[in-house]
């Protein structure tokens, strides 16, 4: 019978078919979550209440929780599905999904876009990595049985999606914060895809603004499969060579420590400073970006005590004039090269009542606010991550060179004070300290842009106005900074 169904089925019709229905799959994914995700989600809520265990909602997460009681609801026959049949080819039934969810709960036009669009490989890319564990439905599934040649290409592009998300996302946040480790992008729900359309846009040059996005998007929607693949490709690798700045232990890795840059200090996440970080550490050509890291890394330690004290007044003010997140990319970014510029002309001397007169120039001063008192026993999840994030930044060690603050269970190197193979420096431990990656390796460099020695320039910050200047930035370009 299963064999005569399948010789009654047009091999167009059945091809159509299975495409539809991987795209339903990673749409519902997307959007609600994977089947596993319910399971393993009530499972997790039926093993806390065995435990007695207490903020169980806490500890879940809302989304998790969620999803646990729904199945819970659903396995009690609480809940039903209709379901809808149409009778057409795949196009039909992709206008009756759009015209249901138009009539019930609405499809922003951020969604909609990124269904039209979904054969571009931005799209693809960013739907991808909201969906990490069906990555491969986007890519290697994807690239018909003729271009053979592109499937090994769609394989490493899963499994950049995959490092670039882990990079992004892990650990998850949740709050009150308790713990170092915070992730670099906090998105939930159906936020989640579009802040990676919004990050994407920022690695691929531009300021990751509503307009950028929609250029890339639709980009090269009707190409051909080699050209969505390659492109793809160069979207996920400039992703990552871009965290490899921050984040990871290549020699030119920063580690950027998440919770002291790019949240405020009651723990809760600011993305504006995440991406203006990247804007502005990415801004220009190669080499211009390696200086930028030089002068950096010489007054990095002053920088983060400057930043750490007042980045909840730079994160108010712009909020209060002009918006956040990708709004506010240029504006954070020039805040950043401003106060390096500062640093650099006062060589760190952040005490001085020179530097403090022309830095309250850049950022606005503010009077002290009042401590946060509530009226109940109970301490409130901001108090807690005040707290904690204070408590946590204070006990780190520093960098041996740059004086920035270091994770000791990040990615640490270890430097001779006294060169190793110049001055013949003793491997013992008197002799050892703590670094970060590229201070350890960039320790010229470093040294000699603290006192100016050969007088580095300092870069000029680009600032990017068209969409069309950053793409030609770098839009698809295979090219990995050194």
């Amino acid at each position: 019978g299963q064999n005569e169904a399948r010789e009654m089925i047009d091999p167009d019709q059945a091809r159509e078919i299975t495409e539809a229905a991987k795209i339903v799959r990673n749409l519902v994914a997307l959007k609600i979550g994977t089947f596993q995700e319910y399971v393993e989600a009530e499972e997790e809520l039926t093993r806390l209440i065995q435990e007695d265990a207490s903020n169980i909602r806490s500890q879940m997460g809302e989304k998790k929780y969620f999803r646990a009681r729904f199945r819970q609801d659903f396995l009690k026959g609480a809940i039903g599905f209709n379901i809808l049949w149409v009778k057409g080819d795949y196009n039909i039934a992709e206008r009756s999904f759009l015209r249901i969810n138009k009539s019930g709960k609405e499809l922003s036009d951020w969604e909609i876009k990124l269904v039209d669009n979904r054969e571009s490989s931005f799209a693809r890319t960013v739907m991808s990595i909201a969906s990490v564990d069906n990555a491969e439905h986007y890519w290697h599934s994807q690239v018909s049985d003729e271009y053979e040649n592109l499937k090994e290409k769609a394989l490493k592009i899963v499994d950049n999606v995959k490092m670039i998300q882990n990079t992004l996302f892990q650990p998850s946040y949740m709050r009150p914060i308790r713990s170092l480790k915070q992730p670099y992008l906090v998105a939930r729900g159906d936020k989640k895809p579009y802040y990676i359309a919004e990050f994407l846009t920022l690695t691929e040059g531009a300021r990751g603004q509503k307009p950028d996005t929609d250029e890339l998007i639709q980009a090269d929607k009707d190409a051909g499969e080699t050209e969505i693949v390659n492109n793809g490709f160069a979207i996920t690798q400039n992703a990552l060579d871009i965290l490899s700045h921050l984040a990871g232990d290549s020699n030119k890795s920063l580690e950027i420590i998440p919770l002291l840059y790019f949240y405020k200090s009651d723990g809760t996440y600011i993305r504006s400073l995440f991406y203006g970080f990247v804007y502005w550490l990415m801004s220009g050509n190669d080499e211009k970006i390696k200086q930028r890291k030089y002068i950096f890394s010489a007054f990095r330690g002053a920088f983060e005590m400057i930043l750490r004290k007042d980045k909840d007044i730079l994160v108010n003010r712009l909020g209060r004039n002009i918006g956040s997140g990708p709004e506010v990319t240029t504006q954070t970014a020039q805040y950043y090269d401003e106060l390096l510029q500062l640093l650099l002309k006062y060589t760190g001397s952040i005490d001085s009542d020179e530097f403090l007169a022309e830095y309250s120039m850049i950022i606005e001063p503010q009077k002290p606010s009042l401590p946060h008192v509530v009226r109940g026993r109970l301490f409130t999840a901001k108090q807690k991550s005040m707290i904690v994030t204070e408590t946590l930044l204070d006990s780190l060690p520093t960098c041996g060179i740059c004086g920035g603050k270091i994770d000791p269970e990040g990615s640490v190197q270890h430097d001779h004070i006294v060169r190793w193979a110049r001055d013949k420096g003793e491997t013992s431990t008197a002799n050892q300290r703590i670094a970060h990656p590229f201070c350890n390796n960039r320790r010229d460099e470093i040294e000699k842009a603290r006192v100016n020695i050969t007088g580095i320039p300092f870069p000029a910050f680009v600032y990017q106005t068209t969409t069309e200047n950053a793409f030609q930035l770098k839009m698809f370009d295979d090219k990995a900074f050194s």
